[in-house]
């Protein structure tokens, strides 16, 4: 059996899950065009917190023209610098935290699984997914729990994830390793 590169996954899973040629041809074109509603809806919430929250557009232009430089004097810059901008990380998984461009999404069990929580009448007891079942998840929800975030879980503060790992915590598609179009931005 060929060994596939882990980069290429998508194709060979599409392959191994549709056999009408039809549906498998429009596939690909479906994923791509979701990252344009994504972004579009991204670019739209960047833009209004920008303007409502003065202070920390400020403090992102400083951070960026420290780093980059100016117009005139401009400083070089590529994805791994941009992505050094610490507070700029903030800002935007606070942005996708409170205004998803993904509020509710679904997984369907490709295995049967226990979730330490979900069960017993209190929530608060493991619970059983069999493969084959559909979860349904709010990241809407998820990011204004104030028992996860604090009292202040609807406030607009990319200052609370300077001590967080987004790692663990943030999942703009609901599972480790995706990544979104405009995660990238």
């Amino acid at each position: 059996m060929e060994k596939v590169s882990s980069q290429y996954i998508f194709p060979k899973a599409l392959t191994s899950t549709i056999e009408d040629p039809i549906r498998l041809r429009g596939e690909p074109r479906n994923v791509l065009l979701a990252g344009r509603d994504t972004t579009a809806s991204l670019l739209s919430w960047t833009i209004l917190l920008l303007a409502r929250y003065q202070h920390i557009f400020a403090r992102i232009r400083s951070d960026i023209l420290d780093k980059f430089g100016t117009y005139d004097q401009p400083r070089s810059m590529d994805f791994a610098s941009l992505r050094s901008c610490q507070y700029l990380q903030h800002f935007h998984n606070q942005s996708l935290g409170l205004y998803p461009v993904v509020p509710f999404n679904r997984r369907c069990a490709t295995n049967g699984t226990t979730l330490p929580r979900g069960g017993g009448k209190d929530g608060t007891s493991p619970i059983y997914i069999r493969k084959g079942r559909t979860v349904m998840y709010s990241n809407y929800v998820l990011y204004r729990r104030k028992d996860i975030w604090g009292e202040d879980a609807e406030i607009f503060n990319p200052d609370r994830w300077a001590e967080r790992s987004p790692g663990s915590i943030f999942r703009s598609m609901g599972t480790p390793g995706h990544v979104l179009v405009n995660s990238l931005l």
